[in-house]
C-alpha cells in the first residue's frame, strides 16, 4: 500500500479545511462530473478526508467497497451484469480537483502542486483498494458460479442415474411379473407334493422332504423378492420367526456349496454361528433365510484360501441384530457407498447385482436395516438388524374356533388343486374343488363352504370376479385369492376378499386362516 499522507502537511491541511467549507459545493460538482448520485459520493469524500487526516486505512476501504458495488449496480442493463471499466478511482480524482481547483488557483504554486500530490498519493489508495475489492468479487462470484455448475451437473446426473435406473426396475418388473406367475405355480405344485409325502413318508425319508421343502420356500423368497424389488409396498403382516433356526438353515443349504469349493482348491473353510435365546424377530422366515444364504456365499467367495465366517446373533434394544463377518479383503473403500445400488457389481457378468439391493429392500419393508462396513482387523462385516415380533404374534393367537371347515378350493392348475385338497382333508376338513370361477359358483353352498380358496388369473371367470360374485350372495363369506402373481390387490379389489396368500402357499398359514372362521352355531 502507498505510503500515507500526513495531516501535518500543508496540502493536506488546505483539502481539510476545503472539505470542510465548501462540504456541499464539493459533493454537488463531484457528483456531476461522476455522473454518480450525492448519497454514493459523499460517504467516500467523506473518508478521503479522514484519510488525510489521520491515515487510517479502514474506513476508506469500506467506502471503496461501496463505491465497487455502486458501480457494479450501475452497469447492469436489463438484468445483465456488464463489465466495468474501473476508471471510477480515477473519474474520483479528476472530479475532485475540478471542485478544488477555485481554491487550488489561489495558492502558492508549491503548496498547490503539494496538495495535488497529497490528493494524488490519497487517489492512489482509492485505486489499489478499489482493484483489491473488484479482484475478490470477481474471484468470489467465479468460484460461486464453478460451483453452482458443478451443483447443476451433479443434480443433472444424478437425475439421468435416477431415469435410467427407474427404466431398469421398470423393465425389470414386467420380466418378473410375467415369469414369476408360472414359476410360482411349478413351486407351488412341488411344495404341496413334498408336504404331502412328508405326511406319509418313513422318519429317515422324512428328514430328505423336509430339506426339499426348506430349499422350495427359499426358491419362493427369492422370486417375490424379485417381484417386490421394482416397486414399494405396504409392510406386510408377518409371522413370528426364530433367528438362530434360520441362520442354522442357511448355513445348511449352503455348507455342501462352500465345503466342495473348498476341497477342489485345497483350502479349508469354517462358519461359526454364536447367539442363542433371542426373541422371536417379526420377519419372513423364506426371505431371510434368502439374504442369509446370499451373504454367506458372499463371504465364502470373497475368502481366498483358508478361512473363516462368523455369525453373530445377539438382541439389542428392541431388534435383533445378525452379523455375518469373514476374514477376506473386506470392501474396497470406493465400493462400499455403492454395493446395496441396484446393478451395482465388482463379479463381473456372473452376478446380477440385485442380491445386496433386493436385502436392502427387504430390510427396509421390516422396518429394519442391514450395513456394511470393513472390520479393523480385515475382512467385511454386515448386520442385518430386525425387529423383535409383538408380544402377541410371538406367543401366537389362540385358535378360536378350532375344527374342521367347509372349503370350496378352485384353481386351474388341477394338480396343485387336487395336491392341497388332500391335505387339507387330512387336516381334517370338508374339501370340493373346481377349476375355474365359473363351475366353482355352480356349486357354491352357504350351508356348506364356509370359506372360499381361489386362484386369481383362470378362464372363463377369475377369482376377482368369483369373489364377487360369492360376496353378493353371502356378504359373511370367507374369502382368499391364492395368486403366483405379485400378492398386491387393488384397494377398490380389497372390499371383496378376507386375504391374499402368495404361491407357493404356506399351509400352516392357512390352517391360521382358516381357524379365524366362525364354526356354524349348532341349532
Amino acid at each position: 500500500m502507498s505510503a500515507m499522507p500526513q495531516s501535518t502537511n500543508d496540502g493536506c491541511q488546505f483539502l481539510i479545511f476545503r472539505w470542510g467549507s465548501d462540504r456541499g459545493a464539493i459533493v454537488a460538482q463531484v457528483a456531476q462530473e461522476m455522473r454518480f448520485p450525492a448519497a454514493v459520493v459523499e460517504p467516500i469524500l467523506d473518508r478521503i478526508f479522514e484519510f488525510l487526516a489521520t491515515g487510517e486505512v479502514e474506513p476508506i476501504r469500506r467506502a471503496v467497497q461501496k463505491l465497487f458495488h455502486a458501480e457494479r449496480e450501475r452497469s447492469r442493463v436489463g438484468g445483465v451484469e456488464m463489465a466495468m471499466d474501473g476508471t471510477a478511482p480515477f473519474n474520483l480524482h479528476l472530479a475532485i480537483t475540478h471542485a478544488l481547483r477555485a481554491g487550488l488557483e489561489t495558492l502558492p504554486a508549491p503548496t498547490a502542486v503539494d496538495a495535488l500530490v497529497v490528493l494524488g498519493q490519497a487517489l492512489h489508495v482509492c485505486v489499489e483498494l478499489y482493484s483489491e475489492t473488484a479482484k475478490v468479487a470477481v474471484q468470489n462470484t467465479a468460484e460461486r458460479r464453478a460451483a453452482e455448475l458443478e451443483r447443476a451437473l451433479a443434480s443433472l446426473s444424478a437425475a439421468q442415474e435416477t431415469l435410467l435406473q427407474q427404466a431398469r426396475l421398470k423393465a425389470m418388473g414386467s420380466l418378473a411379473d410375467g415369469v414369476a406367475h408360472d414359476v410360482n405355480n411349478a413351486l407351488n405344485a412341488v411344495l404341496l407334493r413334498t408336504m404331502l409325502l412328508t405326511r406319509l413318508a418313513d422318519p429317515k425319508a422324512k428328514a430328505h422332504l423336509e430339506s426339499i421343502e426348506t430349499v422350495v420356500r427359499s426358491a419362493a423368497a427369492t422370486v417375490q423378492r424379485l417381484q417386490e424389488f421394482s416397486r414399494r409396498r405396504e409392510a406386510r403382516s408377518r409371522a413370528a420367526c426364530d433367528a438362530p433356526t434360520v441362520v442354522r438353515e442357511a448355513v445348511a443349504l449352503t455348507r455342501q456349496q462352500w465345503t466342495h469349493r473348498a476341497q477342489l482348491e485345497g483350502d479349508f473353510i469354517e462358519v461359526r454361528v454364536e447367539g442363542e435365546g433371542t426373541p422371536p424377530i417379526q420377519a419372513d422366515a423364506g426371505e431371510l433365510r434368502a439374504i442369509l444364504v446370499d451373504l454367506v456365499l458372499n463371504a465364502t467367495e470373497a475368502i481366498k484360501g483358508n478361512g473363516l465366517i462368523e455369525i453373530f446373533i445377539r438382541p439389542k434394544g428392541d431388534m435383533v441384530e445378525i452379523d455375518v463377518a469373514d476374514n477376506g479383503p473386506g470392501i474396497p473403500p470406493e465400493h462400499i457407498g455403492r454395493i446395496f445400488e441396484p446393478f451395482f457389481t465388482t463379479r463381473g457378468p456372473r452376478s446380477s447385482g440385485l442380491g445386496l439391493a433386493m436385502a436392502w429392500g427387504v430390510m427396509d419393508r421390516l422396518g429394519g436395516e442391514i450395513r456394511a462396513v470393513n472390520r479393523p482387523g480385515g475382512g467385511a462385516s454386515f448386520t442385518l438388524a430386525i425387529p423383535c415380533a409383538e408380544r402377541s404374534i410371538a406367543q401366537g393367537k389362540a385358535k378360536t374356533g378350532a375344527g374342521p371347515r367347509g372349503i370350496l378350493l378352485v384353481d386351474d392348475d388341477i394338480e396343485s388343486c387336487e395336491t392341497l385338497q388332500q391335505i387339507l382333508v387330512l387336516r381334517g376338513h370338508h374339501v370340493d374343488i373346481a377349476g375355474n370361477g365359473k363351475e366353482a359358483l355352480a356349486i357354491y353352498r352357504m350351508d356348506l363352504h364356509d370359506v372360499v380358496l381361489c386362484d386369481v388369473s383362470m378362464p372363463v371367470m377369475n377369482g376377482l370376479q368369483l369373489a364377487r360374485a360369492v360376496r353378493e350372495r353371502n356378504p359373511k363369506a370367507k374369502i382368499a385369492l391364492l395368486t403366483g402373481w405379485n400378492a398386491d390387490v387393488a384397494t377398490d379389489e380389497r372390499q371383496f376378499v378376507d386375504d391374499v396368500f402368495q404361491k407357493p402357499v404356506d399351509v400352516d398359514v392357512i390352517a391360521k386362516f382358516l381357524s379365524t372362521v366362525e364354526l356354524p352355531v349348532a341349532g
